[in-house]
C-alpha cells in the first residue's frame, strides 16, 4: 500500500471541447506515471482523447449537450461512487460551475484543486446575461473556498481574481507547450504570404474582424483551423476571399509548419490561448489582439506584434507590415520560439503540478510559480 501511486481525478463537464479540455489532455501526458488518473467529463471528443491515454473515464451521457447546469449537479450525484470505488485522494476541477463540486470531495477527505482559464467577464452585455455571469462567478467564489489549490494559468488570471479567492491558495502554473518543435526554417516569399487562424468559429473569437480586415489586403491565403456555431456566416463573409476552411482538426501541427503567420484576433475573454503559444513555438510570426494575456505572452508586444482588439483598421495596418516584410516575419517568429522556450515548457510545469496536487515536494521555478 505504501507504494502505490495517489488516485488523481479530473473534472470537467464542459458542453464543447474547448482550451480547458484540451488543457486536461496536455495534464494527463505531464503526469503521466506519477499518479493513478481517472476522469468524470461529458464531452465525447475529451473522454476519446483520455481514454487513448489510459485514464479511467467516467463519461456523463443522462442529460442533453445544452444542460451545462444540469450536467454539474448530475456529476454530483455520481462523484460519492467515483470518489469511494476508485479511492480518489485528489480531485482537480476545471471550468467555473464545476467548483461546487468541491465542498462534496472535502467531505471525502480529498485534496481538491480547482483550475481557471478566463478571466472573471461581465457577459454580453443584456440584463439576463450580466446576471448569469454574475451567478456563475458568485458559485465560482463560493465554491474556491473548499479548494486546496486555484491553479491560474496565466498571471492576467491570478490579477483578475484577486477578489474572489484567498492569497494563500492561488499559484501561477503557465499553460506549457507539450513538445518543443524545432524551429521552423524562415522561407522568403515569392508567392501569397500563409495566414493561419486557429479556434473556435464563435463571434468573441474574432474571426469575422480578420476577414473584414483582410478585405484590402491581396498577396496572402488564409487557411481556418476550428468550427462552431458561426461556421456558416464566416464561410459567407470569406466568399471569393483567398480563404480555406478546414473544420476541427484533433492534430494542427502540420498547420503551424506550414504557416508564415499566425493570426488571434480574439475580443476576450481569454486567459491564455493554447493555440497561441503552440503557434509561438513553431517559431510563427505571431499578430496577435491586445487583451491583457496577449501583452503578458507576447512580453508587451516584444515576442508578437499587437493590434487594438476589436479595431479592424489597426489589425489590417499590421497585417499589411507583416505581409510585406519578410524580416519582420522572421524577428518576430524568432523572438516568439525563444520566448516558449524559456518560459512555457513542460517540466516547469510538471513540477508546479506535482507541488500543487501534493504529489511531491517540487521547487518552484522562478517566473512560474508565484502567489498574485
Amino acid at each position: 500500500m505504501k507504494n502505490e501511486k495517489t488516485s488523481v481525478l479530473l473534472v470537467s463537464v464542459n458542453t464543447f471541447y474547448g482550451g480547458g479540455d484540451a488543457h486536461l489532455v496536455n495534464l494527463a501526458d505531464l503526469l503521466d506515471g506519477d499518479c493513478k488518473l481517472s476522469a468524470l467529463v461529458f464531452d465525447p471528443t475529451l473522454a476519446r482523447n483520455l481514454g487513448d491515454r489510459g485514464v479511467q473515464v467516467h463519461r456523463l451521457r443522462l442529460l442533453p449537450q445544452s444542460a451545462r447546469a444540469l450536467q454539474v449537479l448530475h456529476a454530483m450525484f455520481v462523484l460519492p461512487y467515483i470518489l469511494v470505488s476508485a479511492r480518489i485522494q485528489v480531485v482537480q476541477v476545471t471550468g467555473t460551475l464545476e467548483t461546487l463540486m468541491l465542498p462534496l470531495a472535502r467531505l471525502f477527505g480529498c485534496r481538491t484543486v480547482s483550475i481557471r482559464h478566463l478571466v472573471p467577464f461581465p457577459g454580453t452585455g443584456t440584463r439576463l446575461s450580466a446576471l448569469r455571469r454574475l451567478a456563475i462567478e458568485l458559485a465560482y467564489g463560493i465554491g474556491t473556498l473548499f479548494a486546496n489549490e486555484v491553479v491560474c494559468v496565466s498571471e492576467t488570471i491570478a490579477s483578475a481574481l484577486r477578489a474572489q479567492t484567498y492569497r494563500r491558495t492561488r499559484r501561477v502554473i503557465r499553460n506549457w507547450v507539450p513538445f518543443m518543435p524545432p524551429r521552423k526554417s524562415f522561407r522568403e516569399h515569392s508567392g501569397p504570404v500563409r495566414l493561419l487562424f486557429v479556434g473556435r468559429l464563435e463571434s468573441h473569437k474574432g474571426l469575422h474582424l480578420l476577414l473584414h480586415a483582410l478585405k484590402s489586403l491581396d498577396g496572402y491565403e488564409l487557411t481556418v483551423v476550428g468550427d462552431g456555431s458561426g461556421t456558416e456566416q464566416l464561410k459567407l463573409q470569406a466568399a471569393d476571399m483567398n480563404v480555406r476552411f478546414e473544420g476541427f482538426q484533433r492534430d494542427v501541427s502540420r498547420y503551424y509548419r506550414d504557416a508564415d503567420i499566425f493570426v488571434m484576433p480574439s475580443l476576450g475573454p481569454e486567459g491564455l490561448p493554447l493555440v497561441t503559444i503552440e503557434a509561438m513555438s513553431h517559431g510563427l510570426a505571431c499578430l496577435l489582439s491586445d487583451l491583457p494575456v496577449h501583452c503578458e505572452v507576447s512580453c508587451q508586444g516584444k515576442a508578437a506584434m499587437l493590434f487594438e482588439s476589436g479595431n479592424a483598421e489597426s489589425l489590417s495596418k499590421q497585417l499589411r507590415s507583416l505581409l510585406e516584410s519578410d524580416a519582420e516575419r522572421h524577428s518576430y517568429g524568432s523572438s516568439a520560439y525563444r520566448e516558449i522556450l524559456a518560459s512555457y515548457s513542460p517540466e516547469q510545469a510538471r513540477a508546479a503540478y506535482l507541488e500543487a496536487f501534493g504529489l511531491g515536494q517540487a521547487k518552484t521555478q522562478p517566473g512560474v510559480l508565484s502567489g498574485a
